[in-house]
């Protein structure tokens, strides 16, 4: 049984500050409190006399019949979540759980309405009451209770439906929250949307209200700003005058000035198709990082590299930016905060020591197109206003004041499950839970499988890695033999032309030295087509392997967002009988938001999977193949200086020194020096040495065997 929530520690009769409040139609005049003077006469008072009129006409009960409950035209009927016991010297009004009360003002100070019951009037805390929609049209088209009569039509957002829970949260869906508060399906806000509508004060930053409103159907957006238009979208105008005040989801009246009119932007709206899948409302492009440069700052005492961003879009049209690495971070955490229940590609980590070898900033660089390159191919994300600022913002002045303007976002978390439209029964009623469980399914098992893979991946880089230090070895070992040896004239191995022989003027020398100097450098060439293998077909492979290497843990979140919400819309079906029909039709219908997100998400990466590992493998293929064409291509080139006539012509032109032997002193390539050659006497007396040892345990073992059968020798066993 919860609790009743703490009474507002500002009350209207204590306060000290004149406070304005916010009428609810345009032509309510403003009320104004000083001095702690407040009375609910002199609230009264202030009205027009229409006003003052309408109000006690429509509570005055007739005769013989008990005080109606019918609410005046800018009051709500409440009902009370909690007992409460008002004290009449403030001019509080008591009343018991699961009573209804007709707010007659809002926000007489924090936390505190003017509400009436039976006809008496009294401060309320707001706590303590929900607003009840009873969704009928009122006969003049005034007040709380008009519901916009719904457009027939193929889609409709169910995330901006104005509907709340009437009933009490300690027997309401609505009142239970999952215990784990650091699940996915909380921190993604998918919880808070189901139970709330995303309208909740603790869905809110600090210093902003609630702005949702009723919306009618996705047809009727479209007409209003079609997706290509890059318009946006104006809270539909309410009929017969009730002016600028909306409903939330909650249920709380918001007052909304004309030049506070909340708008979403055409990036802010998001639509799912049949499928579900993501409407791409921007064509793809693709982005190279490239160019790192380290700078230095503050006299050398800082050091940071900058990278060059090129996006490329059709047409060929191009845009270059540079970003450091600390704006790369910033874009993925406005991004999570903004698009929590999308899946995120991983930011490259960070590092701090050797941070600025050549080797570790050419590991980020590829990891951080690869960053980009995925944020793009996300339908979403690619024409989210961060990921376009990011790529085309060159300005820091433009820079900074767009940083603001995004840390103050109002369309963040929650938020985004109201601005997803998609089409009525486009899932299945249970939200698809089989395909879900067969994706956690299958995503466990590739997770188990992927290490085998990436383990041979990997072992099959270090093959050719080797293969290639090997070619290279084995070329300068070869080239050394031809060259000139600088170990004096006493171990002179070449003639006055360069030939490797000992006689001067040799043709036969000569040729066979040209030839083989040829075999030399083809092995190095060889060495230089497995680096570009390894460059060009190996590590993509190895990227694509890595980045597919763990699918349970990457979309945990998105199965644990489904899971969640399926289990709530359990919660609802089992109680739905005992439930009203609004609420549980309205849980249902976010759910149903909910499922559409989270199956288009599990299509889409369906689909960049089956693209990656076919581009991937493809790609591998083609590289293999290209490299054993250029290692046959090279070896028949060397093959082909051996045959004649061209390996007779060799004699007629003179030797020229290999551009590879700045390579011999390389100490990588430098074979260990020959050991002294071992004597058949010295292996002989090494054989008898070791033969002695040998026998010599023998011996001793035998000898305490012998020991330990008598007493003495168990004695010193036992000893020992």
């Amino acid at each position: 049984m919860s609790s009743a929530p703490a009474i507002p520690k500002i009350h209207p009769v204590f306060s000290t500050q004149p406070q304005k409040l916010s009428t609810l139609e345009e032509n309510d005049p403003e009320i104004e409190y000083k001095d702690g003077a407040f009375s609910i006469d002199a609230a009264i008072s202030q009205q027009s006399p229409q006003q003052q009129q309408q109000q006690l006409s429509s509570n005055k009960p007739s005769s013989g019949q008990a005080p109606r409950q019918q609410p005046p035209p800018q009051g709500w009927t409440v009902r009370a979540l909690y007992d409460f016991e008002g004290q009449s010297e403030f001019q509080e009004l008591s009343f018991a759980a699961g009573d209804e009360l007709t707010v007659v003002k809002v926000g007489l100070a924090e936390g505190w309405s003017l509400a009436e019951k039976n006809g008496v009037r009294g401060l309320v805390p707001e706590a303590y009451i929900t607003y009840v929609h009873d969704f009928s049209i009122s006969p003049d088209g005034y007040g709380g209770h008009f519901q916009q009569p719904s457009t027939a039509s193929a889609y409709s957002s169910y995330s901006t439906a104005t509907v709340t829970a009437s009933t009490n949260p300690r027997n309401s869906v609505f009142g239970k929250r999952q215990l784990n508060r650091f699940s996915w399906f909380v921190t993604t806000g998918a919880e808070e949307f189901l139970l709330t509508g995303g309208n909740a004060p603790n869905s809110k930053k600090q210093g902003q209200s609630d702005t949702s409103t009723q919306v009618g159907s996705v047809q009727d957006l479209y007409e209003k700003s079609p997706p290509s238009s890059g318009g946006s979208l104006k809270y539909p105008p309410q009929p017969h005058g009730v002016g600028s005040s909306v409903r939330s989801h909650s249920g709380e009246r918001i007052v909304e000035e004309s030049d506070e009119e909340d708008e979403v932007t055409e990036s802010d709206k998001h639509y799912i198709l049949s499928g579900p899948s993501w409407q791409e409302k921007a064509p793809l492009f693709s982005v190279r990082v490239h160019d790192p440069e380290t700078k230095r700052k503050m006299v050398g005492m800082q050091e940071y590299t900058i990278f060059q961003v090129t996006s490329t879009f059709t047409q060929g049209v191009s845009v270059t930016v540079e970003r450091r690495y600390s704006q790369f971070e910033w874009l993925y955490e406005r991004l999570l905060s903004k698009f929590g229940a999308l899946v995120l590609p991983p930011l490259p980590e960070k590092q701090y020591a050797g941070r600025f070898s050549e080797e570790f900033i050419e590991r980020r660089r590829r990891a951080l197109e690869r960053f980009l390159n995925r944020l793009v191919r996300h339908p979403v994300l690619r024409y989210s206003d961060l990921l376009t600022h990011f790529l085309s913002c060159s300005d820091d002045g433009d820079w900074k004041r767009a940083e603001k303007k995004f840390d103050n976002d109002r369309i963040t978390g929650t938020a985004f499950f109201q601005h997803v439209y998609h089409p009525e029964f486009n899932v299945n009623e249970d939200g698809d839970i089989d395909l879900a469980e067969r994706f956690n399914a299958h995503c466990k098992g590739s997770e188990r499988l992927m290490p085998f893979l990436m383990d041979a991946t990997m072992a099959y880089k270090e093959g050719v890695s080797d293969s290639q230090f090997r070619y290279k070895r084995l070329g300068l070992a070869l080239l050394n033999l031809v060259s000139t040896s600088k170990d004096g004239p006493e171990n002179q191995t070449l003639n006055d032309d360069l030939a490797w022989c000992w006689r001067e003027k040799c043709p036969d020398c000569l040729r066979l030295s040209k030839a083989m100097q040829t075999t030399a450098e083809t092995m190095q060439l060889m060495a230089d087509v497995h680096q570009s293998h390894i460059t060009e077909g190996c590590q993509p492979w190895q990227d694509i392997i890595k980045e597919n290497s763990t699918p349970s843990s990457t979309f945990a979140p998105l199965i644990d967002m489904h899971q969640g919400t399926h289990k709530k819309l359990v919660e609802v079906v089992e109680k739905e009988q005992t439930m009203e029909e609004i609420d549980s039709e309205t849980v249902k219908s976010r759910c149903d938001t909910v499922f559409n997100i989270s199956l288009a998400e599990m299509n889409r990466v369906h689909d960049e999977r089956v693209q990656d590992f076919q581009k991937g493998t493809k790609d591998f293929l083609d590289s293999q193949i290209a490299y054993h064409e250029k290692m046959l291509a090279h070896l028949k080139q060397a093959r082909a200086a051996f045959d004649e006539p061209h390996y007779q012509n060799l004699s007629n032109t003179p030797r020229f020194r290999s551009k590879y032997e700045k390579d011999l002193e390389d100490q990588r390539y430098q074979s260990q020096k020959p050991s002294r050659p071992v004597s058949a006497a010295s292996v002989a007396s090494v054989s008898n040495m070791v033969g002695g040892v040998v026998d010599g345990v023998g011996f001793m073992n035998g000898l305490l065997k012998n020991k330990t059968r008598t007493s003495a020798g168990r004695s010193i066993m036992n000893f020992w």
